[in-house]
């Protein structure tokens, strides 16, 4: 049986562990640190289920080779209003994403990376 430090006792006790890190979803948009355990106050939201959507949200953000699983997210930050629906109820896309170095803005709003 292994004794590790007690954060809260100060103490060693059997079967505690160290708390490394806070846990949760970190936003999946490269440049976004918003993280679920961290920023509650933040919805976050699962990609579409729809294959053409769910193709547009990944060109959107920089990363159409990759595939999300299950609990990849984005927050509210990158959707017009903070919100995944309009308020007619129409779906909308992420579209507010941070400047990151090398990037530049185009009218849609994507960051593309320029051409070196």
């Amino acid at each position: 049986m292994a004794l590790t430090r007690s954060k809260s006792a100060g103490l060693f006790a059997p079967n505690s562990r160290p708390r490394t890190s806070k846990g949760g979803t970190t936003c999946c948009v490269p440049g976004c640190y918003n993280n679920t355990a961290q920023d509650r106050h933040i919805p976050f939201y699962s990609f579409p289920g729809e294959l053409r959507r769910k193709i547009l949200w990944l060109e959107r953000i920089g990363r159409p080779q990759w595939i999300p699983n299950a609990n990849h997210m984005i927050c509210a930050n990158h959707f017009v209003g903070g919100r995944l629906k309009t308020p007619t109820g129409k779906a909308q896309d992420p579209t507010i994403f941070p400047r990151t170095r090398g990037a530049e803005r185009t009218h849609g709003g994507i960051a593309k990376t320029k051409a070196r």
